[in-house]
């Protein structure tokens, strides 16, 4: 959720620029003097330490505005910055200003943007502040060869920051993007995505916002590639258990699918699914669980059912435990011997229907398919 603030930081800043630009032009030439009471300003705001590199220049066509060449945002106490932005420009009508509205509203581009190492270019919003809320709408921007297209709305509570957002990410590269915001983990996810993420929140920071996260998401992936994670080796290996045969196999420590798809909704800071759906062409894997935002772990029920041919057709048990950078993926043993005896127990029921047909008569046999619950 940094991302929210950092964006509330940047329309302020934004803001002051061209309001300090309206009322000051005539007698301050050279914007670059504004540099250091805008560094201030931010950092009174927000407690972030602002750098602006390269000079400040004024537009006046077709509107008055403001272009930033490069600017950094970075947290006490850290080197790298949070937020990295590159040509800034934002316009607005001069005057809205003059006739002091209740509201203020204007426009933004942003050419090059990487927020907590996640990579946006051709930035665009349009903005309105009518000092009750500060509303992005509509919300553009080239995400991972990719569309992002929606709306964000913050509303200051006190020292809480509510937020409000409607986003549909479009033909997204799930490979470039994971890496950039988790770094390496030991499963991976390779695919096209679209995504539709629906949410609110409050609270003063990170955390908060998360621990108070509620919302909903659709996505399906397609094309796509699972690292890490081999569920056809697991089929074959559920498959021999089943039918005490051996174990010769080998992983390849993957899984190709055709399309990956699901609904989740979040209930503070807690992602639950139901209905997830990965198909390949040998099997279908149905999936339900939870995945905590707040601590990072993850626990997926999955059952893999074979479109191969083998000797069981029973849907194979998989668990996925464990934190998101380091999950466990096992064949789910306590539901497999569930099968197992399940399976010992329809043999002895068979071989008894059997015997009772041979050498009971028909009377008396129907009374014991009766007990046997036939």
């Amino acid at each position: 959720m940094k991302i929210i603030k950092i964006l509330i930081s940047i329309c302020v800043l934004l803001f002051f620029v061209v309001a300090v630009a309206c009322l000051l032009l005539n007698y301050l030439v050279d914007p670059n003097q504004l540099k250091p009471m805008i560094a201030e300003q931010v950092k009174k705001q927000t407690g972030s330490n602002l750098v602006i590199d390269g000079r400040l220049s004024w537009g006046f066509y077709p509107r008055f505005g403001v272009t930033v060449p490069h600017l950094t945002l970075t947290q006490d106490g850290q080197k790298t910055p949070y937020a990295d932005l590159r040509q800034i420009k934002f316009a607005a009508s001069v005057a809205q200003l003059w006739k002091k509205r209740a509201s203020l509203t204007g426009e933004v581009y942003i050419e090059d943007a990487v927020v907590m190492r996640l990579h946006i270019t051709d930035l665009k919003f349009k903005m309105n502040w009518d000092k009750q809320s500060l509303t992005l709408e509509p919300l553009t921007g080239a995400l991972y060869a990719g569309n992002l297209n929606g709306k964000l709305q913050v509303t200051p509570i006190q020292s809480n920051l509510k937020c409000n957002w409607d986003m549909q990410l479009d033909a997204i590269q799930l490979a470039p993007l994971l890496a950039d915001l988790n770094g390496t983990n030991k499963i991976t996810l390779t695919g096209t995505a679209q995504m539709k993420l629906v949410g609110a929140s409050v609270g003063e920071n990170r955390d908060q916002l998360l621990q108070h996260l509620n919302g909903n998401m659709q996505f399906i992936v397609t094309n796509g590639v699972v690292r890490g994670m081999d569920l056809n080796y697991f089929v074959q290996t559920a498959d021999a258990l089943l039918n005490k045969q051996p174990i010769n196999l080998n992983s390849t420590n993957q899984t190709i699918f055709d399309g990956f798809a699901g609904t989740a909704t979040v209930t503070n800071g807690v992602m639950q699914s139901q209905n997830l759906l990965l198909t390949s062409p040998t099997f279908t894997t149905q999936g339900q669980g939870s995945i905590s935002l707040i601590d990072q772990t993850i626990n997926l029920q999955l059952q893999v059912k074979p479109q191969q041919s083998l000797k069981s057709q029973w849907q194979i048990p998989v668990l996925v435990t464990g934190t998101l950078v380091n999950p466990q993926v096992n064949l789910d043993t306590t539901n497999i011997n569930k099968l197992l005896t399940q399976e010992q127990i329809k043999k002895v029921t068979t071989h008894v229907e059997e015997q009772v047909k041979k050498h009971i008569s028909d009377k008396a046999g129907k009374f014991l398919q009766q007990l046997l619950g036939q």
